[in-house]
């Protein structure tokens, strides 16, 4: 397992773009269904917030009224709820785009302090040059 004499027997780098990583024991029969979710976060084609959100939290904006709703009886919902869905959908929107700046901060924060660690590495190393 000595691929990169650089990395010694810890194997090769990792592979996750949102920094530094941990093992956790989660139940067999989700491990795969966890790791593909957080893969898919990570690599952007999800967000965290899309991955929290049920499907009865992203229902609720297209909910019509309650059943006991004697004033609004139609199709449509009242406006109190179009006007919620709206906003809701806006504060999601900002969410998605905070969280995924924060992202590629982390990620760029973890690029940084590893190449500080290895200059470093080489700060501490002595000169190898060869005396003739």
């Amino acid at each position: 397992m000595l691929d990169n004499p650089r990395r010694g027997k810890r194997g090769p780098a990792s592979s996750w773009k949102l920094g530094s990583t941990c093992a956790i024991r989660v139940p067999v029969v989700l491990a795969n269904a966890l790791l593909t979710l957080a893969r898919r976060i990570d690599s952007g084609e999800l967000t965290l917030a899309d991955a929290v959100l049920s499907k009865l939290d992203k229902q609720e904006t297209h909910k019509s009224v309650a059943p006991n709703d004697e004033k609004h009886t139609g199709a449509e919902p009242p406006p109190q709820h179009r006007a919620l869905a709206a906003r809701r959908a806006e504060v999601h929107s900002n969410f998605v785009e905070v969280h995924s700046s924060f992202a590629e901060i982390q990620a760029s924060f973890t690029k940084a302090r590893s190449e500080f660690i290895q200059n470093l590495k080489r700060e501490k190393q002595p000169n190898r040059a060869i005396d003739n």
